[in-house]
């Protein structure tokens, strides 16, 4: 027979009680599309997509880098959060 312990609600921890440092929220449901430059990028973006705090947000990532985004949003609406990544290596929020 397998034994299971039940904790009480006094020995459970609530969200609320865990430390700041402990706690990621879950992110909104929003849209994010990251432009790339590199192939590493673009995989470390579609991995964070796979994350379940991520659940509700629309993560993409399109390769051209900021050229690309430029090009993309110059007629059409933007979503609600665009990472170019630049020719320098490293990524910025717009």
């Amino acid at each position: 027979m397998i034994k299971h312990d039940r904790q009480s609600s006094e020995q459970q921890p609530d969200e609320e009680e865990l430390p700041a440092a402990e706690y990621i929220a879950p992110a909104p449901r929003v849209s994010v599309q990251a432009f790339c430059e590199t192939a590493e990028t673009a995989a470390a973006v579609q991995s964070a997509a796979k994350d379940r705090r991520l659940a509700k947000a629309h993560l993409t990532a399109k390769m051209g880098g900021m050229e690309a985004a430029i090009e993309a949003y110059g007629s059409m609406p933007t979503p609600n959060v665009i990472i170019p990544m630049n020719i320098v290596g490293y990524c910025t929020m717009v």
